[in-house]
């Protein structure tokens, strides 16, 4: 089934015209925390995605500035403190930072 919102998948899921859905693993882990009577079955399914930030074709200098600023937050576990400081208490144990946040 192929549905224009995500209100209309959960609401699917809900009622028993799907068995499961698939979405942004954060999304679900978020959904089934509001949710209790169901749960993320499979954390990762399929090829990762990254949120990435964009720059310009050609604009080298921020391009540069740009990879030394994630590789330096990757350097000092930012990615991994703030999903401890912000998502970690909402999701609790169920879920743990590399579930959400890569680090390389």
């Amino acid at each position: 089934l192929k549905f224009d919102s995500k209100t209309q998948q959960f609401a699917a899921l809900k009622d028993g015209r799907a068995d499961a859905i698939t979405d942004d693993n954060s999304y679900l882990f978020a959904w089934v925390k509001d949710h209790p009577d169901y749960k993320v079955g499979i954390k990762q399914l399929g090829e990762q995605s990254y949120i990435s930030p964009g720059v310009q074709k050609g604009n080298k200098s921020v391009l540069k500035w740009t990879n030394k600023e994630i590789k330096k937050l990757n350097k000092s576990n930012f990615f991994k403190k703030d999903y401890k400081k912000t998502l970690a208490p909402y999701f609790g144990d169920d879920v743990k930072s590399t579930d959400i946040t890569i680090g390389k």
